[in-house]
């Protein structure tokens, strides 16, 4: 394999990805208005990520310009997310079971 190739490699292996800004004001216990903290996003992607998180309400901001998680809120979509996961399951075994049956009883 080329060496360069493999060093590539070994790096997006290591490579550590920087905490989201609700993972950050998680870590830092901010989950209330009374623990809620400044965060200043490092790059425009986690603008981003910040704005968009503010949009869908995982994270409040206070009136004095610091930050908080919606703890509510991450637990609900979190638990959506399953939701979604389990649904795809079905839907999926469905899938290869008609496709079974089809091949079975078409002979």
């Amino acid at each position: 394999m080329n060496p360069a190739i493999t060093a590539a490699l070994i790096a997006a292996d290591q490579q550590i990805e920087a905490p989201t800004p609700v993972q950050r004001l998680t870590k830092a216990g901010a989950v209330s208005s009374n623990t809620a903290i400044v965060i200043e996003p490092a790059s425009p992607a986690e603008h981003k990520q910040l704005d968009g998180a503010i949009g869908r309400g995982f994270i409040t901001r206070h009136h004095s310009g610091r930050f908080y998680v919606n703890p509510r809120a991450v637990a609900e979509h979190n638990q959506s997310i399953g939701y979604a996961l389990l649904l795809g399951l079905l839907i999926a075994g469905s899938v290869i079971a008609s496709v079974v049956a089809l091949i079975t009883f078409d002979g």
